[in-house]
């Protein structure tokens, strides 16, 4: 959604700053109605051992929250009231956890109904993060710090194209989980994930899965008719995860890899992942 009226006019703050390590009241309360509207809104008893949010309590309890099961609250507004006072004090970063684990693992049965619920909320949530002005946004289930819009869709759409590629989804998920760790980043091996997803789908591209990335370009270039220029800064950008002095050979030994370094690495490979997909997919139909 764009600015709002007042804030067009300058009579309200625009909010310019990126939350990364904080949530503002807004964010909080939205993630709450979110999650109100999907999974509490609707049932139709006090008690609910079979309903979503019975099944949700209990889950939560035991495997997120970590309390004893025994101690969830019976009555369905006592769990609500319980709930909602955990979502308004917790410490931010409790509540984007929460919210993951919500997504992947929140429910257990009724397989097709939980995922479309999971779909819907990472699909608010992504909305929210967006006017709120979070630095997070959910790529594939996984919560990823981002700098702009336009480093997300690069990531979303190297994995839609993903498909017809098998292993390069999988690379890019690993490399985006290994980066956005709070705890335990391994930006070291995010980067080597980001660059074999390129590399994978370089060589499904030119049928040859023992060839360097290197030599793929140098076959597909005629065929994508890739432009010299561009072919030559994306065989130097290999160079420097491969040659005697970059990230695959000193990669145990480099102790200054940062979260912007891989980060680069996992736009830009999803970038050029994208790019090659798209230009074979229009070479062929041509």
């Amino acid at each position: 959604m764009s600015a709002r009226f007042s804030q067009r006019i300058g009579k309200s703050p625009t909010m310019l700053t990126i939350q990364l390590d904080g949530m503002s009241t807004p964010l909080r309360n939205s993630l709450w109605n979110i999650f109100h509207s999907i999974y509490v809104v609707g049932g139709e008893n006090i008690y609910f051992p079979r309903t979503t949010l019975g099944q949700l309590a209990n889950r939560g309890h035991v495997f997120f929250f970590k309390l004893p099961a025994d101690e969830v609250p019976d009555e369905r507004y006592l769990y609500v009231r319980w709930i909602k006072k955990w979502f308004l004090e917790a410490d931010w970063f409790l509540l984007y956890d929460f919210f993951e684990w919500l997504i992947n693992f929140g429910e257990a049965s009724d397989r097709y109904r939980a995922d479309e619920r999971a779909k819907l909320c990472e699909e608010l949530a992504n909305r929210v993060f967006k006017e709120e002005n979070s630095g997070y946004r959910f790529v594939d289930k996984v919560l990823v710090q981002i700098t702009n819009e336009e480093e997300l869709a690069a990531v979303g759409s190297a994995l839609d194209n993903s498909a017809p590629f098998s292993g390069v989804r999988t690379h890019i998920e690993t490399a985006a989980r290994l980066l956005s760790n709070r705890e335990n980043p391994d930006f070291r091996n995010s980067i080597k994930e980001s660059i074999s997803a390129v590399e994978l789908v370089a060589k499904n591209l030119a049928g040859s899965p023992a060839i360097t990335l290197g030599e793929v370009l140098k076959v597909l270039s005629p065929d994508l008719s890739l432009h010299p220029a561009l072919k030559e800064g994306f065989s130097r950008l290999y160079g420097w995860t491969n040659d005697d002095g970059g990230i695959r050979h000193a990669i145990m030994d480099e102790p200054n890899l940062t979260l912007a370094d891989a980060r680069l690495m996992l736009v830009l490979c999803s970038a050029f992942s994208n790019y090659l997909i798209d230009r074979s997919i229009a070479e062929r139909q041509t």
